[in-house]
């Protein structure tokens, strides 16, 4: 199989996220090169590789900068069509790690870093994130992904980390208490300003998470929660980027919860069941 193949290989599976909108397969992914603009700073080292389709746009002041790196042998970020960035840093170091950016997703002040080896990061498209981090460098086999779907909103000073960098045990060691674990976010989400989503979260279709709360398991469909540690504040909830109800796009509005399942889980296993069988 060669790189191209690869390439195509690795963009079918991610289109398996839960919609063929997620990743645009009629664009041409192709090395960078004239695609992005002078501000924004390209940095490909050791093996590392950056695809993207026309259409980027930044959001910056004369002099301020974006930046995207990849370093490390097997590593590519691909970035879809018609990206608006601004004041952000996308990086990765390390083998074998992916990141990619669905088209029309709009990333201001955001810092996302991939470290290690074998690791995803996916943004579904659509999603628009106003400031904050995503951290995924656990050195576990139990934390390899964060996964967003589309149409999300993300406020700002929003982290999300697959594992606290640190360790914490029963007394004696005899029992791991932190262990690490992916981040699941289903389609059309909201994060609000101030939150935190930890190592191992789950967050169904059409959910809302409330400002300054704290996430640490899993939040069921198109259901409200808040607080820390966050709680179900209300059923049976839908929202829109405007204050028109009309404005809800009508395939992500309220499913029966049997219908509102979280897309991603079976999309990782074929993510990296396909990466092994390489």
């Amino acid at each position: 199989m060669n790189f191209s193949e690869r390439i195509d290989q690795e963009l079918n599976i991610a289109a398996q996220l839960g919609s063929e909108k997620d990743i645009d397969l009629q664009r041409e992914y192709d090395p960078v090169g004239g695609h992005i603009p002078s501000e924004i700073a390209i940095s490909e080292e050791q093996g590392g590789q950056i695809f993207g389709c026309v259409g980027i746009r930044p959001y910056l002041p004369p002099n301020r900068f974006a930046k995207i790196q990849c370093i490390g042998n097997g590593s590519k970020i691909f970035i879809g069509d018609d990206l608006k960035i601004r004041f952000s840093i996308i990086s990765i170091e390390g083998e074998n790690n992916t990141i990619i950016i669905g088209p029309n997703c709009k990333l201001l002040d955001i810092k996302i870093r991939v470290g290690g080896r074998d690791k995803l990061i996916v943004i579904g498209a659509g999603t628009t994130w106003e400031g904050g981090m995503m951290l995924n460098s656990a050195d576990d086999e139990l934390a390899r992904a964060i996964v967003i779907g589309n149409d999300c909103m993300i406020s700002n000073d929003v982290n999300l980390r697959t594992a606290d960098g640190h360790s914490l045990w029963d007394a004696g060691g005899s029992d791991r208490i932190d262990r690490a674990g992916n981040i699941i976010v289903g389609h059309h989400v909201w994060l609000g300003n101030g939150s935190r989503i930890a190592k191992g979260s789950t967050i169904g279709n059409g959910a809302v998470l409330g400002q300054r709360s704290f996430l640490s398991g899993h939040m069921e469909p198109y259901a409200a929660y808040a607080g820390v540690p966050a709680r179900k504040i209300r059923d049976r909830v839908e929202w829109s980027r405007t204050t028109d109800y009309q404005d809800i796009p009508e395939r992500y509005r309220y499913n029966e919860p049997e219908e509102a399942v979280i897309p991603a889980r079976g999309f990782l296993d074929r993510w990296f069941g396909s990466r092994n069988a390489k």
